[in-house]
């Protein structure tokens, strides 16, 4: 790989896709894209970790990558919680988002690798977004990291980063919009207004239809899996009175509606909260998103225009890499990795731990 491309690899809760990005005139140019997906047991979270490093050793291996990497952990690997404190300087920040954090978490601080993303200031109060995962699941990812032949030079998390995204392709068109991020084991949601952004990560993604499925049909979880990527992408067609077609459609109408009720509830809270108007419309990405009439569905009963969100509207792409849907459901946050100090505000965390940094 050049001196001058940059690497990024997005560790999912299915998939891991690692992209090799350059400077281009416009900013941002994607050379390369890889995607290996992960084969485990999706409702043994406790077996991701491995599978993440097995598909990383495969990816550096096919693909003859090394050297510096940054890495995204995935929504469902990290804690996000918005706190308010009092204004201070920047330098004694850190210890007085650290005594907020420890009220407002379910654990001591020192189990965890933490940073916090300054969300918006009054020179009162600031807002920060604090960010965590378990120093255990760090340490044991960077050990994967470095047994695939990668150095960890940076770990975000996905959560923050379509907010960059956002700022890069809209081009200041992003205002008073809800960016939802469908994943296979949770769903990210960003409320972008004036005076910065809102996040809420919700545990229902593609593996809770495929719960719903699982359960319906009274099947295991890998078969579900297989059932419902055969039948929602029109691969399996079934006709209008088969009973199997009928309890899927149903699984996927219950799925639907849990999805809209979660949504909702967020955008109560976020009114509340912010004290910011709703959401004037929708952006959807992420591989859940994929569903057939999802957009419908969510735009009934949000009564706002919802279309698919397109990370690559401002990038240029390489010679190998197409523009397809799946890729562009595929690169959302590594865009918002790689455009983070290309917009006004960008967002981002390092939870590399400090004794890796220094």
């Amino acid at each position: 790989m050049s001196q001058s491309n940059r690497l990024v690899i997005k560790c999912g809760a299915s998939s891991v896709t690692a992209a090799v990005l350059s400077a281009s005139s416009g900013g941002i140019r994607v050379e390369q894209v890889f995607t290996e997906k992960l084969r485990y047991d999706y409702t043994d979270e406790d077996a991701w970790l491995d599978a993440v490093s097995v598909a990383l050793k495969e990816l550096t291996r096919t693909n003859k990558l090394s050297g510096a990497a940054t890495l995204i952990l995935p929504g469902s690997q990290v804690l996000t919680r918005p706190i308010r404190i009092p204004y201070v300087e920047p330098t004694k920040r850190a210890q007085t988002v650290a005594f907020e954090a420890q009220q407002n978490i379910p654990f001591q601080l020192h189990e965890v690798v933490w940073d916090n993303q300054e969300v918006c200031d009054d020179g009162v109060e600031t807002e920060v977004l604090f960010v965590a995962s378990k120093a255990v699941l760090i340490n044991d990812f960077c050990k994967a990291v470095s047994a695939a032949g990668l150095t960890a030079e940076r770990i975000d998390a996905s959560t923050l980063l379509d907010y960059n995204t956002a700022q890069f392709t809209e081009k200041g068109g992003e205002v008073d919009t809800l960016v939802i991020n469908i994943g296979a084991r949770s769903t990210n949601l960003l409320f972008i207004n004036e005076g910065g952004f809102f996040i809420r990560n919700i545990q229902i993604g593609g593996n809770t239809l495929t719960q719903n499925i699982a359960d319906s049909l009274g099947k295991i979880f890998t078969q579900a899996e297989e059932i419902k990527h055969r039948f929602f992408s029109g691969e399996t067609e079934f006709s209008e009175e088969d009973s199997g077609s009928r309890l899927l459609n149903t699984s996927e109408e219950a799925f639907s509606r849990r999805l809209n009720q979660e949504i909702t509830r967020s955008i109560v809270n976020y009114r509340r909260q912010q004290k910011a108007p709703a959401p004037t419309r929708i952006l959807l990405t992420g591989c859940g998103a994929q569903l057939k009439g999802l957009t419908d569905r969510l735009s009934a009963a949000q009564k706002v225009p919802v279309e698919f969100f397109d990370p690559l509207a401002a990038v240029e792409l390489g010679a190998s890499v197409q523009a397809t849907p799946d890729t562009s459901l595929q690169l959302s946050e590594i865009i918002g990795e790689a455009a983070r100090e290309l917009v006004p505000s960008g967002a981002g965390v390092n939870l590399l731990p400090a004794q890796i940094q220094e």
